[in-house]
């Protein structure tokens, strides 16, 4: 992949901004794992070590942002090379914003588990989101999340605007987000929620949630202050694309490590093994 490298220098108010776009080498760490296809018993997160030469200015200063307008290229073990564009690759949560500036995300994430929902609903300033929750690709089972736990999500509202959200999680045979917006009114819709991430306090899992229901993804969803049911359906009706989960964390010049979490979306059947890749980006 490559990455847009962006240059300031001079006096504060007539800075010289120079940028260039720089090939970034991702090599798997378990080379063991090459030709494989992890279920999701095995573990979900394979991680990588990427590279870059920055050799336009300081790059301590630098911005770094991913570079979408040229396309993954992947090579597997056989040597065939493959290539995914951006336009196939849907980012969830705020990982949109985050890899653009790559630099100011530090946050490493270990495991992931996800809520496929099955209803929403809004109780005066509390957003309910109700559904299957799904730690299947959780590789340290003795970190589980546990009811009572908390969960920082970020919502995306109607200006495209990333909002960050208190949420706590109960566990049961419908799981069950509560998510507080007295602090910050929400005005978004049931489409904005799809894909949205976050991560627990107490074991950095990234946690997203997932909407099967696309025919109600444009209904509208805002904090009133009164009740307002949203949707209802049953588990039976669910269908949805395969998804593939890529969690990206770069390490950037002098910054630690920066996580960038993007999913690709393609209209096949649902399928139950899902990998999902961790880079790391050492030294630029």
């Amino acid at each position: 992949m490559r990455l847009r490298i962006t240059y300031r220098s001079g006096l504060r108010n007539l800075q010289e901004i120079t940028a260039e776009s720089a090939r970034t080498d991702c090599n798997i760490t378990d080379a063991s794992l090459l030709g494989r296809t992890l279920s999701a018993e095995e573990g979900a997160n394979v991680n990588y070590n990427c590279i870059a030469n920055a050799t336009g200015g300081d790059a301590s200063t630098a911005n770094f942002t991913l570079n979408t307008d040229i396309p993954i290229t992947m090579v597997n073990a056989n040597g065939k090379i493959e290539s995914s564009d951006f336009s196939e690759v849907n980012f969830i949560g705020d990982s949109a914003e985050s890899s653009s500036s790559l630099q100011n995300n530090q946050e490493v994430i270990g495991d992931i588990a996800n809520l496929k929902i099955t209803s929403a609903s809004l109780e005066k300033f509390n957003l309910i989101l109700e559904g299957n929750l799904d730690e299947s690709r959780r590789r340290l089972r003795n970190l589980d999340l546990s009811s009572g736990d908390k969960i920082i999500m970020n919502f995306l509202d109607n200006s495209n605007i990333t909002n960050k959200y208190e949420c706590t999680l109960t566990k049961s045979s419908l799981s069950q987000l509560n998510c507080d917006t007295s602090s910050n009114p929400i005005k978004t819709s049931v489409g904005k929620l799809d894909l949205s991430a976050g991560t627990s306090e107490n074991n950095s899992t990234l946690f997203t949630v997932e909407i099967y229901n696309k025919s109600l993804l444009n209904t509208p969803l805002e904090t009133q202050g009164t009740n307002r049911y949203i949707y209802n359906k049953s588990s039976s009706g669910l269908s949805g694309g395969a998804i593939a989960g890529i969690v990206i964390a770069c390490v950037v010049a002098l910054a630690a490590a920066s996580i960038a979490a993007i999913m690709l979306r393609k209209p096949t059947p649902p399928v139950e093994n899902t990998t999902i890749v961790e880079l790391k980006n050492e030294n630029i």
